[in-house]
């Protein structure tokens, strides 16, 4: 979901079988950590029932991809981790306590182990239960379950390659993305709000976005990140790239041609990326990884 639209796709075997989407009204979602994110329910019910529809309509499981600016993702490090959930999660909601915009009680929160040496760290995500119960609610409203929840840019992470340290950074209508991956290991995840008017206030926003996290990493682990790729943010046919390249020193590609470049990339899914539902290409490569 963007904050003015919903889309909706049907999934065959490696292909994509539909694809809808529908506008939503100015102001009808506006995406939040800590406020009521639908303020028109109604309206995106009634926009995700008319897309799932024109798909072929459906009921059962669904996966849910929130907005970006819903959740917030951490990566914590533990000497040791509990291997029950009902022991991990109280450990979580502790160290999270001083971290969340609101109480930690009220958090529905997720994770998976990644190794560090002798330590372990655990990617975790947080939502406020009340926020992702609103968009659980519409889906409910028009026969779908939603097995899985997922902010737009975690489903994108899967995508990258194993490989050198490189950033992720990710473009939607109202929010910005900047994930550093090294070795299959994610090191830092930042979400911050995308002021974008134009392509040149767009360069700007990813120079004051990627400059700091290409410095920070460089301070913390004495390595540099090789490449930087880019998800939604597509401007002047390749020049924006270009000069990101140009300021950053840093090779600057688009995570759609590299699928296309391995021969990767689902059957159909190249209009998803146009229409810049790069997430739900995330989602289906990689589900149940």
């Amino acid at each position: 979901m963007h904050t003015d639209r919903v889309g909706v796709a049907r999934w065959g075997r490696h292909r994509l079988e539909a694809f809808a989407e529908r506008r939503l009204a100015p102001g009808a979602l506006q995406p939040s950590s800590v406020q009521p994110n639908l303020l028109q329910p109604e309206a995106l019910r009634k926009a995700l029932a008319e897309a799932l529809q024109e798909v072929g309509g459906s009921v059962g499981e669904a996966a849910l991809l929130v907005p970006d600016p819903v959740a917030r993702v951490f990566v914590l490090e533990f000497e040791t981790f509990p291997r029950r959930r009902e022991d991990a999660l109280p450990l979580l909601r502790w160290r999270l306590r001083k971290s969340l915009p609101f109480p930690a009680d009220e958090a529905v929160v997720s994770w998976f182990l990644q190794p560090r040496g002798t330590r372990v760290e655990a990617v975790t995500a947080v939502a406020r239960a009340s926020i992702v119960g609103e968009y659980e609610r519409v889906l409910t409203a028009v026969g779908l379950v939603p097995a899985v929840v997922l902010s737009a840019g975690l489903a994108l992470l899967p995508l990258l390659e194993d490989g050198p340290p490189s950033a992720m950074v990710s473009c939607s209508s109202e929010s910005l993305v900047t994930a550093v991956v090294a070795e299959d290991r994610l090191v830092l995840y930042r979400c911050a709000e995308l002021a974008r008017r134009s392509s040149q206030a767009l360069l700007q926003n990813l120079l004051e976005e990627i400059a700091p996290v290409m410095a920070y990493f460089q301070d913390a682990s004495g390595r540099s990140i090789e490449d930087i790729w880019l998800s939604g943010c597509v401007a002047d046919n390749g020049e924006l790239s270009r000069r990101l390249q140009a300021e950053l020193g840093r090779s600057v590609r688009h995570i759609e041609l590299d699928l296309r470049k391995r021969e990767v990339l689902p059957e159909g899914a190249a209009e998803l990326f146009q229409r810049n539902w790069a997430p739900l290409v995330g989602w289906e490569m990689n589900r149940g990884a």
